[in-house]
């Protein structure tokens, strides 16, 4: 995408526009500067430009129109000829739907298996397209529901990085879905998952310790985690935080409470201050 922004830069700057895209003080006139550029170079059959026009009626950039019929032809053209955003943006597209656009679970997953396998594809857009495919797998969405191929887009996923593909892939080796059951493997990704801030592998994780199943008993430290998904409001982590509390010695749930506050001590210091992680409510 820099090098499509750098070809309108140098357009914009012969035609005398006053700034680049994203930048303060845009008028109508830079964006219909914009707009001529790229539906020119689209209809001439630029695939980045296709792709731009794709998005700009997508997202109703460029003064354009909010119009998913359009936003599905222009990126049809480019991802036909394998612009991997392009088939990464219809996948999501036939999954989700838009106003104009109704669901396709079909053609979703082909667009997102030709975009996941593009090598020029974003890591997060990777993972992404992995967590819809195992979604469609394991519902049955647009394809046979098969358990096996739904945890091999969850471990593709994981191993990506994805937190959310972490709890489910837990999930499959709890419950041997698609993958032989296996509570240490269980326990593993629901621990990764669990870290990364996902409420429900946090409350996973806590039952796991509270019951020592695929990992040592350890009533402090499911208390700590029952404690950091009750704060942010999972009532099931609440209730079980508080039979823990009536089991446990006052010394055990004063070190599970700090233990609690050093997880988000520690959370908070990972991410930027604006995105930083705290509890709705006060850690008990």
């Amino acid at each position: 995408m820099k090098r499509i922004w750098q070809h309108l830069a140098m357009a914009m700057a012969m035609l005398g526009a006053a700034a680049l895209p994203g930048q303060p003080g845009l008028t109508v006139q830079d964006l219909e500067v914009q707009r001529q550029y790229w539906l020119k170079k689209a209809a001439a059959g630029d695939v980045d430009a296709q792709f731009v026009m794709g998005d700009g009626y997508l997202h109703g950039r460029m003064n354009l129109p909010k119009d998913g019929r359009r936003a599905v032809e222009w990126l049809s053209k480019a991802a036909a000829h394998g612009h991997a955003d392009a088939q990464f943006e219809l996948g999501k597209l036939d999954y989700f739907g838009a106003p104009g656009v109704a669901p396709n679970a079909q053609e979703s997953v082909g667009w997102l298996r030709k975009a996941e396998a593009q090598p020029g594809l974003k890591s997060k857009q990777r993972s992404f397209a992995q967590m819809l495919l195992a979604t469609c797998f394991t519902t049955g969405q647009g394809v046979a529901k098969d358990d096996v191929e739904a945890a091999r887009w969850f471990r593709k996923a994981a191993e990506s990085g994805d937190h959310l593909a972490e709890y489910r892939l837990g999930l499959c080796y709890l419950n041997g879905a698609g993958v032989p059951q296996n509570d240490r493997e269980a326990s593993f990704w629901l621990l990764k998952s669990a870290n990364a801030g996902e409420t429900d592998a946090q409350v996973k994780l806590a039952e796991a310790y509270a019951s020592g199943r695929g990992i040592p008993q350890d009533y402090v430290e499911a208390y700590k985690w029952y404690n950091v998904a009750a704060a942010r409001g999972d009532d099931q982590a609440q209730k079980s935080r508080e039979f823990l509390r009536s089991i446990m010695t006052p010394r055990q749930v004063a070190e599970a409470q700090r233990l609690s506050s050093d997880y988000y001590n520690r959370a908070s210091a990972q991410v930027d201050s604006t995105e930083r992680i705290a509890p709705p409510m006060r850690l008990q």
